[in-house]
């Protein structure tokens, strides 16, 4: 027997608003543990995605791989995350506003020539929504790089036809390699430690 469309709507509504409790939550955390690789950076909200991209598509079954194409993707997308759908509206990988699927923006976006995109509260929610988007449509996290980026230029059309080949050489050939794991996972000791301290100072 199949779900009414009220039914389906009202699931999805819920759906959504869990999700949107849980990434704010999950954002609140990445800018809590990027605060420490930010001082001194021109850069901060590349910063905070980096963090981010580090730490949490594990969480959802991604591997090393596929990070760094998701990492590379958002490279490409927003040109070194220097672009003002970027800076100003939190979007990492141009996304647009889904029509079925439970989405985590805010708002939308008109870009002139270019259509409408989505808009975040924090990149952290654009990584998210990403990563909402590969589950929706059934995207493996974890395999290799080239059968990931695969899967989402060529079989699950994430992109025009005629930007597909262009943006497989940017991100193969151009966008940088993804080595930030590190950095996180000592921001995040720090960080715990930092907080530790305070609480015992203030509390103890």
């Amino acid at each position: 027997m199949m779900e009414s469309s009220t039914r389906v709507i009202k699931r999805l509504k819920v759906n959504r608003i869990k999700m949107k409790s849980y990434s704010k939550a999950l954002s609140f955390l990445v800018k809590l543990v990027s605060l420490p690789l930010k001082v001194g950076s021109d850069n901060p909200k590349k910063v905070e995605f980096q963090v981010a991209c580090s730490l949490l598509p594990y969480l959802y079954g991604y591997n090393k791989a596929t990070i760094s194409a998701l990492y590379k993707q958002a490279w490409v997308e927003t040109g070194d995350f220097k672009s003002a759908l970027f800076q100003h509206y939190n979007n990492a990988f141009g996304m647009r506003v889904p029509n079925v699927r439970v989405w985590l923006g805010v708002g939308s976006h008109d870009v002139t020539g270019k259509g409408t995109f989505s808009v975040y509260n924090s990149v952290t929610c654009s990584l998210l929504d990403r990563i909402l988007l590969d589950k929706y449509n059934n995207v493996n996290g974890n395999m290799g790089f080239d059968n990931y980026l695969q899967e989402v230029i060529y079989i699950k059309n994430y992109l025009p036809e005629y930007e597909r080949n262009d943006y497989w050489v940017n991100i193969t050939e151009n966008a940088p390699a993804f080595n930030f794991f590190f950095k996180a996972i000592v921001s995040v000791i720090c960080t715990t430690i930092g907080v530790y301290y305070i609480t015992n100072r203030l509390f103890g």
